[in-house]
């Protein structure tokens, strides 16, 4: 979907997505929930993005994050993605839920197994209050992976011809162990 929505060579998407995610990493702020992934004194190899319920969307970053958007990514683009937000928007559950807006890891550290000691960090936080979760993803090899944790396809949509899968894990019921 980045590719679809942003277009052109590898280096215009990096710079549109950097601009991206400063404005949206901007925008999230409390409640939402940012755990990242780093060793002592090391950059962050991983993040992720969550929202607990009733504060998804995010609301706009500052202004000035906004027009560093415009500048990184160009109007056109900022167009397009506000058209992927209407259309996902439409297809967002109406029920009390978490949403992971995004999992990410650095590409030389992908397969380490990162991204999935993120997602449990903050599914133990959702089980925690009993409460359903929600995400999407373009990438069909991520089913497999969210099927793990829980979630199961619940709809598909397509954006700029490229399928984008919603995925729901129920929320989880009973006292747990010891309790």
């Amino acid at each position: 979907l980045n590719r679809a929505v942003i277009g052109g060579p590898p280096r215009r998407r990096l710079r549109a997505n950097r601009a991206g995610m400063r404005a949206t990493l901007a925008a999230a702020r409390p409640p939402c929930r940012i755990l990242v992934a780093a060793r002592d004194g090391m950059p962050p190899v991983g993040g992720l993005i969550a929202m607990p319920p009733g504060s998804w969307p995010l609301g706009p970053p500052p202004l000035w994050d906004q027009l560093r958007v415009l500048i990184g990514q160009g109007i056109a683009t900022a167009r397009r993605w506000g058209r992927v937000f209407d259309a996902l928007q439409s297809t967002h559950p109406v029920a009390p839920h978490f949403y992971l807006a995004l999992v990410g890891v650095a590409p030389d550290h992908q397969g380490g197994g990162i991204g999935a000691a993120l997602v449990a960090r903050w599914l133990e936080e959702v089980d925690a209050l009993r409460t359903a979760a929600f995400l999407e993803t373009d990438r069909p090899e991520l089913l497999t992976f969210y099927r793990r944790f829980g979630f199961s396809p619940v709809e598909s949509t397509d954006l700029f011809g490229v399928p984008v899968h919603l995925l729901w894990r129920r929320a989880v019921t009973g006292a747990g162990p010891g309790g």
